[in-house]
């Protein structure tokens, strides 16, 4: 099973997380800790951070696909 959760954050994400062991998939938090790893997709990424830009989509596409690959997402995962 695979839900997307759109609209303001909230708890609604981490209680399902809790309650069925999905994966839980931010874009925000895969931008950061891309940047912080200093991945390829991270430094890309950074550039276009600090210039107040935003990241490509194709970048965050790229992200998104990486983490999906994991295996905790294998189960199902929640993109919020």
């Amino acid at each position: 099973m695979n839900i997307v959760l759109l609209g303001a954050p909230g708890a609604q994400g981490q209680k399902l997380v809790e309650d069925f062991g999905f994966a839980h998939i931010s874009t925000g938090d895969l931008l950061r800790a891309a940047v912080k790893a200093g991945s390829e997709l991270g430094i890309k990424a950074k550039s276009y951070m600090e210039s107040g830009q935003l990241v490509p989509d194709q970048l965050v596409i790229d992200l998104v696909k990486e983490r999906l690959d994991s295996d905790d997402a294998q189960k199902g995962f929640i993109l919020d």
